[in-house]
């Protein structure tokens, strides 16, 4: 006996000598959803500036990170330099001079530790503060 309620069905293989199906279905039971990462014309002017602040820094600097003293490259990859706000971003300050030159990871660990540039200007200056506290 055929049931007519049934929804179609298509074979989509066999396990262990059973047959595996997939239902067919006209509608799709995701939702679609909209792009999260979705930025305003104004947000892209501002990245594109200050990504050629950050190219102008890493030439003055030879593309050597500030943090780790090592050489690093702009295009990508873990030795990827990347621009670090002196100033925090909501100044809107898109300087040179507010400019901080750091790998990707170095970055993650200034801004980790809400690390003052500014104050020590490199990882081995704030490594040495630790161990002075410790003293």
């Amino acid at each position: 006996m055929i049931n007519l309620n049934r929804k179609p069905r298509q074979q989509i293989g066999s396990q262990n000598g059973l047959r595996i199906f997939k239902k067919l279905t006209t509608k799709s039971t995701l939702k679609t959803q909209k792009s999260l990462e979705k930025v305003s014309k104004k947000q892209k002017v501002k990245n594109k500036n200050w990504k050629q602040v950050t190219d102008e820094r890493c030439i003055e600097e030879n593309y050597i990170c500030q943090w780790c003293l090592k050489i690093g490259k702009r295009d990508g990859g873990w030795d990827c330099l990347t621009g670090h706000h002196i100033l925090p971003r909501r100044h809107n300050v898109h300087t040179k001079a507010n400019c901080y030159v750091a790998h990707e990871l170095c970055h993650g660990e200034i801004t980790d530790n809400s690390i003052d540039v500014l104050k020590y200007p490199t990882k081995l200056v704030w490594v040495n503060r630790i161990i002075g506290d410790k003293k």
